[in-house]
């Protein structure tokens, strides 16, 4: 019995004297990152070679407005410069009803930012987000 308590009286005093060791938590970083100058590139295809785009592409002021062109060619790019932390979009359908796939393509600094396909017909392919 005695030889139970003691080893009883041990492990206690042994688990009080450990310590827990504590990690530090990183601050979480609220700061946004700035703002900068990027160049953006759309590329379209579409194998029926008939299709409608609908883009945020920048004015003469270069503010980014929705733009809509009608393309009759199987492939077609949009380059320009703006402003990064702002969204830009690109999206395109067949406009002839068609289950041929289209794809958009959005490059950032020659990057792929955002990509996607459709083969529905009548529905877009539509890539879209906020570069940082």
């Amino acid at each position: 019995m005695k030889s139970i308590v003691t080893i009883l009286a041990l492990g206690l005093i042994f688990l009080s004297s450990c310590e827990k060791e504590v990690t530090p938590v990183n601050p979480v970083n609220t700061t946004p990152p700035a703002v900068r100058n990027i160049s953006v590139d759309y590329a379209i295809s579409a194998v029926s070679g008939d299709m409608e785009i609908v883009a945020l592409i920048p004015d003469a002021n270069g503010v980014l407005v929705e733009t809509t062109l009608n393309i009759n060619r199987p492939y077609h790019t949009i380059h320009f410069e703006t402003k990064s932390q702002q969204e830009i979009i690109l999206k395109a359908r067949n406009t002839n009803p068609s289950h041929d796939e289209v794809m958009v393509t959005i490059y950032v600094d020659g990057l792929i930012f955002s990509s996607a396909s459709t083969t529905t017909a009548n529905a877009w392919a539509i890539a879209k987000g906020i570069p940082q």
